[in-house]
């Protein structure tokens, strides 16, 4: 029997910077958590939801997301850890050279600040979560047994695509096992709110059988290729 883990999940609906519109209506991340979060209290699942590694109450700046990302990950006692994250996401020009051009990819949070060169390029931000320091705390998290990682946010493909994380999984025990889901590739926008309700839709519904990382991988990516094929994205 898998010990009970914890769940740390994340919905931003503001932000200060304009280029980072808030999110209104029904299809908020604070919503897209409380869906995760109704399915894992009403199934029983092997994640406790805690108050304190439930972040909602807005404004949610980057400080305080490291600071609970770091408390959750250099607690020995929580070695099967589920991370949620559910807002902006987006990249800025870390390189340019003759052959192509480089970029890093971050979480926004409420204090993110964006700005332009002179080319209108996105180069500079301020605030963002990087998907480095993400893989920093990952990496040293040596007593982790099991990791669930799921963002749904622009650009969250650097969770899977991004070299240092792959190489911080890497360090951690041979008997290590992980399953991560992004709703976009590194350079790619998102669909809002559609990652989630369709990752929710298949963990909800017991027809499909057993929940396995391969089996809700293949899930969602295919009901999003079919059902998103030709839809503008936000």
């Amino acid at each position: 029997m898998i010990e009970k883990g914890v769940a740390f999940l994340v919905g931003i609906d503001e932000y200060q910077d304009e280029r980072l519109k808030n999110f209104g209506g029904d299809a908020t991340p604070t919503e897209d958590v409380r869906d995760v979060m109704e399915w894992l209290e009403l199934n029983h699942s092997q994640y406790k939801v805690l108050p304190q590694f439930t972040l909602t109450k807005q404004p949610i700046t980057c400080e305080i997301l490291d600071q609970k990302l770091e408390e959750l990950l250099t607690q020995p006692a929580y070695k099967n850890v589920l991370i949620y994250f559910s807002g902006h996401g987006y990249q800025i020009l870390d390189g340019d050279t003759k052959k192509q051009k480089r970029y890093k990819g971050y979480l926004g949070t409420y204090d993110s600040e964006l700005l332009l060169n002179k080319n209108g390029e996105l180069d500079q931000q301020r605030y963002g979560l990087s998907f480095e320091r993400l893989s920093e705390l990952i990496g040293d998290a040596k007593h982790l047994n099991n990791l669930v990682l799921w963002i749904d946010a622009c650009h969250s493909g650097f969770a899977i695509q991004y070299e240092v994380l792959r190489s911080a999984l890497s360090r951690l025990s041979p008997s290590f096992s992980y399953c991560i889901l992004a709703s976009s590739l590194s350079s790619e926008e998102s669909y809002s709110g559609v990652f989630t309700s369709t990752l929710v839709e298949r963990l909800k519904n017991k027809a499909f059988g057993a929940i396995t990382a391969d089996v809700i991988s293949k899930y969602v990516r295919e009901k999003l290729n079919n059902s998103l094929r030709g839809d503008k994205m936000v």
